[in-house]
């Protein structure tokens, strides 16, 4: 008797995969950001910032590559080109969010905010 054998997508490792890149990695360099905006320390927070920046891209690249990972809205098997959208807009967004965390932390420096 034959066993199916669920697809990557399905296993845990997908499974987990791919709650980080939606869910928890999200959380996680946001916390980044904000620890960066309170402290101004962009040698450290600034590093692992980009650096978490960095492992959510390439947790999608490996979902789509590796465990045949889907579409965020699971209408489909995602592509490349979902890939590169979901690049664009993570790395813009947490762009905009780096430099509004050093306006901040401009601001708290000079005592403009409380």
């Amino acid at each position: 008797m034959k066993t199916e054998v669920a697809p990557a997508s399905q296993n845990h490792s997908g499974c987990l995969l791919r709650l980080y890149w939606m869910l928890f990695g999200n959380v996680i360099v946001l916390a980044a950001g904000g620890m960066l905006a309170k402290t101004g320390n962009f040698v450290l927070y600034g590093s692992i910032y980009l650096a978490l920046v960095a492992s959510l891209i390439a947790a999608r690249y490996f979902d789509i590559t590796r465990c045949n990972g889907y579409k965020s809205d699971d209408s489909g098997p995602a592509t490349m080109d979902d890939f590169r959208k979901y690049a664009a807009i993570t790395l813009g967004a947490y762009m905009f969010i780096l430099v509004a965390a050093a306006a901040i932390n401009s601001q708290l420096m000079q005592g403009v905010l409380p």
